[in-house]
């Protein structure tokens, strides 16, 4: 409101010192500065609840009413992160990385798999004497797997090209409506990324319609 008082005040006074000048009456010269008081006090309020909603999503809150994002679930592997595996080449050998890095978690181990051309994450369970199963979509399904220690790579289209990551940890977030009752829910899912040898946010889209397999260890 501070915005649409100092808009409004602004306005008004220039409404009415150009009315005055151009040879209106007083009244209504007054009368032209409360219309570009109201225009001038509206503009305030909405540059300065835009400017206020932009400090609260920087301070991870709510954009619309400020509000907090509380954290109902958090999936995360029992050991903390995978390791982060970085592919050497970028068209190919995402996979086996992935792999890499679920078995350096899991045993402590490096293994150095064969990446000269794509693998199914399956078919490389199944080589290397483990199981992994097609997973739902559905972040509650692949974050109780998490928390008992069962890691899930997604494959998923990657700008038109298949990639697959490993997914580290899951968090499923809420904050108030902005009208009526009840929350609005979003998820944040944090992956290990092998091409860009980090770790990265996965769009909710990319895990919506993404291949899923979950390794039993």
């Amino acid at each position: 409101m501070i915005g649409a008082g100092a808009g409004f005040s602004s306005g008004f006074l220039t409404g009415t010192g150009n009315g005055l000048m151009q040879g209106q009456s007083f009244g209504d010269a007054l009368g032209s500065g409360l219309k570009t008081g109201a225009i001038s006090g509206a503009s305030g309020a909405l540059l300065g609840g835009f400017a206020g909603g932009i400090d609260a999503y920087r301070d991870g809150r709510n954009f619309w009413n400020g509000d907090p994002w509380e954290v109902t679930n958090n999936y995360q592997l029992p050991k903390g992160n995978l390791p982060i595996h970085q592919q050497s080449d970028p068209t190919v050998g995402c996979t086996q990385e992935v792999m890499e890095s679920f078995v350096d978690y899991n045993y402590g181990i490096e293994l150095n798999l064969d990446k000269s051309a794509g693998a199914d994450f399956r078919v490389l369970s199944n080589d290397l004497g483990f199981e992994a199963f097609r997973n739902y979509n559905d972040v509650h399904r692949v974050g109780s797997q998490m928390l008992k220690g069962n890691p899930s790579a997604i494959t998923y289209d990657n700008g038109g090209v298949f990639h697959t990551v490993g997914i580290n940890r899951i968090q499923v977030m809420r904050t108030t409506r902005l009208f009526g009752s009840g929350y609005r829910y979003k998820n944040v899912i944090d992956v290990m990324n092998p091409l860009f040898d980090s770790f990265q946010t996965l769009s909710n889209s990319s895990f919506k319609t993404g291949v899923i397999r979950t390794l039993y260890f």
